[in-house]
């Protein structure tokens, strides 16, 4: 799959300032161990979207834990990609307040930062931000199972395993046209003002929610 699976984005307009904080993790608090320091940080109503060598991984937060899709959306054709040290690249873990975002520096190495909507641990700063929408890959779903769904694209068939739980009936089943891509993520994009020029400047980002819309055109 592509990377994020994403295809075309619409921007939306500049509004803010708002407070934001963001925080920068210590490499020795990870300690090597990426997915279980990340696992730690999860809660109920959080997504995940992990890359790794091998492709993409999503997931859905709970109480100290991640879950994963079921291992009935899988297949000899659709193997699942799995969340190992070993081979993970980067991830997100995300609502709509806050991101923890990881990503690997070097073999067992890893630096982390934390972007939170509002003051925080009394730190924080006010920036402009701008919301835009990210189309993903999906023109037909397959199959739903425990809040996962298995999405597929095109006569390629380039399928992943979002954390939403959708119905065949949601999107017309039989588009191979790719009409009717309904997955959607929204991406938050922070802006500051260049002390020197003053122009405006994206300077980071972060993902805010995942959602699908019904029979997209």
């Amino acid at each position: 799959m592509p990377e994020n699976g994403l295809l075309q984005e619409e921007i939306g307009i500049v509004v803010g300032p708002y407070p934001v904080t963001i925080q920068i993790h210590e490499c020795d608090k990870i300690n090597g161990d990426a997915v279980g320091w990340l696992q730690k940080r999860a809660r109920p109503g959080m997504t995940l979207l992990a890359h790794a060598d091998d492709g993409i991984i999503w997931g859905k937060g709970d109480e100290g834990e991640i879950l994963f899709a079921p291992d009935a959306l899988f297949d000899s054709n659709f193997e699942r990609v799995q969340f190992s040290n070993q081979t993970l690249q980067m991830a997100r873990l995300f609502n709509e307040t806050e991101e923890t975002f990881f990503w690997r520096v070097d073999e067992g190495q890893w630096r982390a930062r934390t972007i939170i909507d509002g003051e925080a641990h009394g730190m924080g700063e006010k920036l402009c931000r701008m919301d835009r929408c990210q189309v993903l890959w999906g023109t037909r779903i397959e199959v739903g199972i425990n809040g996962f769904c298995r999405v597929a694209d095109g006569q390629e068939g380039l399928r992943h395993t979002p954390p939403l739980y959708l119905e065949k009936t949601n999107w017309v089943s039989d588009d191979t046209d790719g009409n009717n891509r309904g997955l959607r993520l929204l991406v938050r994009q922070y802006i500051q003002e260049d002390e020197i020029t003053g122009q405006l400047q994206m300077d980071i980002s972060r993902l805010v929610k995942l959602y699908a819309e019904e029979n997209p055109a």
